[in-house]
Formats: C-alpha cells, structure tokens, sequence
C-alpha cells in the first residue's frame, strides 16, 4: 500500500534500527579521561593482583611438593634402613680390616639448596673437597694405615675420593651407593653413563686406565637399591679377595669409600651417628667358611680419622 502508515512488522525494524543507531552513536562518543584513568586503574588493581595470587599459588605449589619430596624420602629411608641393627661377630672369628670412608664434599654437599630433586646428578668432588682427600691421605699415612685394595661405589665423588685418598687402582663396587629414591626425587644418589664418568673424571686430571676399574660392575644393576649384606656377599665372590685373604690372612686390609647415609644406616651399625666428609672409621669383618654364608656385621668399629666436620648432608 502506498499510505505513509506503518505497518507492524516495519515497525519493529524502525525500533531495532533506532536501538542500533543509538548504540552507533555511543560508540563514537569521546570517553572522558576520568574514564580512561579510572578503568587504566582497575586493569592495574586487577592486573597486581593476579600476579600476587599467581606468586602465592607458585610458592604453596613448591613448598607442597618439597615437602611430599621429604615425606617419600624419609618413607624411603625408613624402608631400606632394617638393616642397621644387625649384630656384630662374634670376636673368635677370623676376620679382615675394613677402613670405610665417607666421600669428600661434594658440589651438592657445597650448596644447602641442593637436595632432593634440586641436587646435582652423579656431582663430582669440589676444591675443598680435594684438599678434604689430601688431608685424609696424609693423616691415615701418617698413621701407617695402607689398603691392600681400594673400593668405592658407582658414583664419581666416592671414585674420586678413594683414588685421592688411597692411590692405586679404584674397583668400582655395587651395592655401596648412596640411599635414594630415583633419580627424580634423588638425582645425587643417580650414577651417570660408565662413558660420561670416563668423560667427566679424565677432565678433572684423573687416568681413566690406571686409577679405575669398572670390569666387575654390571652397568644393568639396579644401583638405586644399596645393600650392606649383598655388597659383602658379592666382595667374598671375587676370586682376587680370596687370594689376597690367603696370603696375608688377617692383616689383610680393604679400603672402601661409599656414603654417609648408607655407611650410618647400613654397614658401621647403630649408634655411630652421621660421618663427616672423609671422616674413615676401622671395622673387622669375619671370613666366611667354605659354601657358608657371609656374616654382614662389623666388629671392633672405631674412628680413624675425624674427617671435616662442615657438610653433613649427601
């Protein structure tokens, strides 16, 4: 129809199109400064406030899973340490010297921080810790203690150690590494490649060919799972153990290097506390019969050498 009159439907887009236009125009209107300021300064309120509750979750986050990190550690530990009361021999026994030694500070040991998951995979001796080793070698010569064969376990602070401490050829042992819980919750107590130690100690000055030997070691081992009693059992399985025992009977004497924890919780026995760096302790261990089983437990333990009293952890 050609009447000027509107008809429903054109009527509701005339409203639409006027709501539309109205909001046009609202769009383009100036927006004050006292606008501007005010919603620049609710982005920042917003904005600070954000980033401090994002800090409070990183940090609460943190501290839960540190402390479920020690919680599992020391589950861990409780699980591995039943061995620590074992008894000692009975002195009639025959017997060799043992001189157990703890490492020497280490770059974990150097830095408080470094613990758990924050700690060093497989970390090497510092400067200091070469200057603990010296000054152990000279005190334990100075008393006329000599090692007819040296050991350490599979990890380089304990390798290093023993050959600065002992001289001669290291064997490289199972069953001595230091108690952990994986390599992610303890990454110190993880042994590198037998190759990437090759690497890392040739650079620290060491010769790989005449300071250590790793042909007894079966790399597949499960490293991460100490033991005092298989370690002992596997030491009187070694054809050269027997030979030099016959030889020099009782005045044989083997030096092994291994760690604090396992040395407190898993072969001194109870009651001697947690060794220092290098700190060396004598102990005798009986000589099993023909076809018999290995005795585990130490005699006549006593503390040769007081080591340095600064580093305490692993």
């Amino acid at each position: 129809m050609s009447s000027g009159r509107l008809l429903p439907a054109d009527s509701a887009r005339s409203d639409v199109c006027s709501i539309t236009n109205s909001r046009a125009t609202a769009s383009v209107l100036p927006i004050s400064k006292d606008n501007t300021s005010s919603a620049s300064h609710s982005f920042r309120k917003y904005r600070s406030a954000f980033c401090v509750e994002r800090r409070r979750v990183i940090l609460c986050t943190s501290l839960i899973v540190l402390v479920l990190g020690f919680l599992l550690y020391g589950l861990y530990s409780i699980n591995h340490h039943d061995e620590k009361c074992r008894p000692y021999q009975k002195s009639a026994e025959k017997s060799i010297k043992l001189v157990l030694v703890r490492h020497a500070q280490s770059e974990n040991n150097k830095h408080w921080y470094r613990t758990l998951f924050f700690a060093k995979r497989d970390p090497m001796i510092t400067k200091e810790g070469w200057t603990q080793s010296l000054n152990a070698h000279n005190a334990l010569e100075h008393d006329g203690i000599a090692a007819d064969m040296v050991m350490s376990s599979r990890l380089m602070r304990a390798m290093e150690t023993a050959s600065l401490v002992f001289g001669g050829t290291v064997l490289v042992a199972p069953h001595i590494s230091e108690l952990g819980a994986g390599c992610l919750l303890s990454p110190g107590s993880c042994p590198l490649s037998i190759e990437n130690q090759r690497a890392a100690l040739a650079g620290a000055g060491f010769n790989i060919s005449q300071n250590f030997d790793w042909s007894r070691l079966d790399e597949k081992e499960d490293a991460l799972t100490p033991s005092w009693p298989k370690f002992v059992s596997w030491l009187w399985s070694l054809p050269e153990v027997r030979r030099l025992v016959h030889a020099r009977g009782e005045n044989t004497t083997i030096a092994i290097v291994s760690h604090g924890n396992f040395l407190q919780f898993n072969a001194i026995g109870c009651g001697w506390g947690h060794p220092h760096n290098t700190e060396a302790y004598s102990a005798r261990l009986a000589v099993p019969e023909p076809n018999a089983t290995p005795l585990s437990g130490l005699r006549d333990v006593s503390v040769l050498y007081g080591g340095s009293p600064k580093d305490l952890r692993r």
